[in-house]
């Protein structure tokens, strides 16, 4: 037969728990800071952390790493639709600042800037030839684009600074 059990021991059983933990808080506490200071650049990769990027930690900020998922990429999405991929880590150089943009291609959390392989020839494989490294937002934008298309953006993009320039100049901004 078995007792059912009261009250009593129920609490008294939570408060023994309770000053355990207290007991040994202060301990752990020691031992997660311990931890922290041991494995700190670590822990900052992971979080991705303000304080990450300005000491220079971050794991996208190192060019090879980029190099290897770009090309890890590139193999499986030649995989998925059938295409050619000869290319490898040695053919993707990822330049400075981006060719289409003229902007500084950023590794650190902004995606839009992040360095990204992009084929010349669309209907061509990924071969050293037809690969060079743009930004994510460039090769997003050139994307599903028609050359017209591209030309006919590019067109209404100076008509627009022309309007706003015209604009500027008549309230006498300029």
């Amino acid at each position: 037969m078995r007792l059912k059990k009261t009250f009593k021991c129920s609490e008294a059983r939570r408060a023994r728990e309770r000053e355990r933990y207290y007991e040994q808080r202060e301990k752990r506490k020691a031992q997660r800071r311990a931890y922290y200071k041991a494995h700190r650049e670590e822990i900052l990769m992971q979080n991705h952390t303000p304080e990450a990027r300005a000491i220079g930690v971050l794991h996208t900020k190192e060019p090879k790493r980029h190099a290897q998922r770009g090309l890890k990429n590139a193999k499986d999405r030649a995989k998925k639709y059938g295409r050619v991929c000869t290319i490898t880590l040695d053919d993707i150089k990822i330049p400075v600042d981006c060719p289409v943009f003229h902007t500084p291609l950023v590794r650190d959390g902004l995606i839009v800037g992040h360095p990204s392989i992009d084929r010349i020839d669309s209907n061509g494989g990924y071969t050293a030839e037809n690969v060079r490294v743009i930004s994510w937002r460039a090769n997003t934008l050139k994307n599903n684009a028609t050359r017209e298309e591209s030309q006919l953006l590019a067109i209404d993009a100076s008509r627009l600074s022309e309007r706003e320039v015209a604009g500027y100049a008549e309230y006498g901004w300029l």
